[in-house]
């Protein structure tokens, strides 16, 4: 057995739980059982699984109920309408009971050791957000990809700028410290999109103290029809959780962090210009290229001289994504591509 941090808080009698795993469910049949049964077999056992379901369809909720029935000790449910990741996730918050919560998504798997190796960082050294690498699993042909984030100390972004480009921005490979987050009224936005790259970047702008284990310790399933690889006009909202991203960071008076948080914004809308490649709607895509570029020039008039930027050292990308035009042409030979292989496939 692994060596633990045995750190019990006691309450009225009761062990608390030093983990809080949040998991919003709705509709994942197919995937929850593998992701339950990844929590359940935790090499840490003090912890507590809160699942939230949003108004599942399908046979998610039996499954809820079965793991309840079985972990009544550790599983916990609360039964809510259709009403988004966003309050899912909130509502997990508000329930948790321990000093510590993860966010793990219900189509996805962790390792065994995942609350352990990050609890046991986050309380050895007094942080306030742990990370560590992670593995993509395409549910396609069933390969899997390794990603691992830049190795770096325990360290704020004052410390190290680049974390602000660096650290991925999903909520799901990282341990918060819950007193952090509550205390500086740190939520996921509701009804847009991308809520989760807000989070953590109103974790790093408020100097959060952040350290990294090295190790894959999640499985992250690419699946189409997913929140994350649907394309669609929800796409805008991107516009709209910059805007609040940009409020985070407006006091900060540190030229390097905001070069770092212009090529962040630089590469954020970039990518989700040349992403419209699988935009259904062509029109719609066309618009937010245009909508992106017009963005980047009216709050960056000078983004790509962004010496982060300029350092790609892939020129042809650099060019294509610093060039309205060129991204329109990339867009619409990928459009032409994509369908041919359909019709192959047909």
């Amino acid at each position: 057995m692994i060596n633990m941090i045995w750190k019990d808080v006691f309450k009225k009698g009761v062990i608390m739980p030093l983990v809080s795993v949040i998991v919003p469910v709705y509709n994942t049949e197919k995937y929850l059982r593998k992701c339950l049964d990844s929590l359940i077999n935790q090499t840490l056992r003090d912890i507590e699984i809160i699942l939230i379901d949003d108004g599942s369809t399908d046979g998610s909720c039996k499954i809820i109920e079965e793991f309840e029935q079985k972990y009544p000790e550790k599983v916990k449910c609360y039964h809510q309408k259709n009403r988004g990741i966003s309050i899912s996730r909130n509502k997990g918050l508000q329930l948790s009971k321990s000093e510590t919560v993860a966010f793990v998504d219900s189509d996805d798997s962790v390792d065994e050791r995942f609350c352990e190796l990050l609890y046991n960082k986050l309380v050895k050294e007094n942080l306030d957000m742990v990370v560590c690498d992670y593995c993509e699993v395409f549910e396609r042909n069933k390969e899997s990809k390794r990603k691992k984030l830049d190795k770096f100390q325990n360290c704020t972004i004052y410390e190290m700028p680049e974390l602000i480009f660096n650290i991925n921005t999903s909520p799901w490979n990282k341990l918060y410290k819950r007193d952090f987050l509550v205390s500086n009224d740190i939520w996921f936005p509701v009804e847009v999109k991308y809520e989760d790259t807000y989070f953590v970047h109103k974790v790093l702008s408020l100097g959060a103290r952040i350290g990294k284990v090295n190790a894959d310790l999640v499985y992250y399933l690419v699946r189409k029809g997913s929140e994350t690889t649907s394309v669609d006009k929800r796409v805008f909202d991107i516009f709209k959780v910059l805007e609040m991203i940009k409020r985070c960071y407006e006091n900060i008076d540190n030229v390097v962090i905001h070069s770092y948080l212009e090529y962040f914004f630089i590469n954020r809308i970039t990518v989700y210009n040349l992403q419209q490649i699988y935009q259904k709607d062509y029109v719609l895509g066309k618009c937010f290229i245009k909508q992106g570029f017009e963005y980047l020039d009216f709050n960056f008039p000078n983004w790509r001289k962004n010496i982060h930027f300029k350092q790609d050292n892939n020129y042809i990308k650099l060019f294509i994504k610093s060039h309205k035009v060129a991204t329109n042409i990339v867009v619409s030979i990928g459009k032409i591509s994509n369908r041919r292989k359909r019709e192959v496939i047909k």
